[in-house]
């Protein structure tokens, strides 16, 4: 089950959104993540070109959330599926 949830805000944001909720997924291979458009303050107000976005890979409130994101080998395959995502973001920028 696949708990992953990506928020932005605009319409440039939603193609950072998706290619990070696609290498997730991939990564992951534990289902399909959320693409969602939400107006978090968080998400306003960057002075980024790229956009903004917010993860949210588990909840910690949900049992099997949390036993995922205490195991390190789930943290480093989220960890380099964000790295590999921003790499992609990156160069479609170009």
């Amino acid at each position: 089950m696949n708990q992953t949830e990506i928020y932005y805000a605009d319409y440039h944001s939603q193609r950072i959104a998706a290619v990070i909720r696609d290498e997730l997924q991939k990564d992951l291979k534990n289902g399909r993540g959320k693409v969602i458009r939400r107006g978090y303050s968080v998400l306003y107000g960057n002075s980024s070109r790229l956009g903004s976005v917010l993860v949210e890979t588990m909840y910690l409130s949900n049992r099997y959330g949390e036993q995922f994101l205490k195991n390190k080998k789930n943290q480093d395959t989220i960890a380099l599926s964000l790295y590999h995502s921003i790499e992609k973001i990156i160069n479609l920028s170009k």
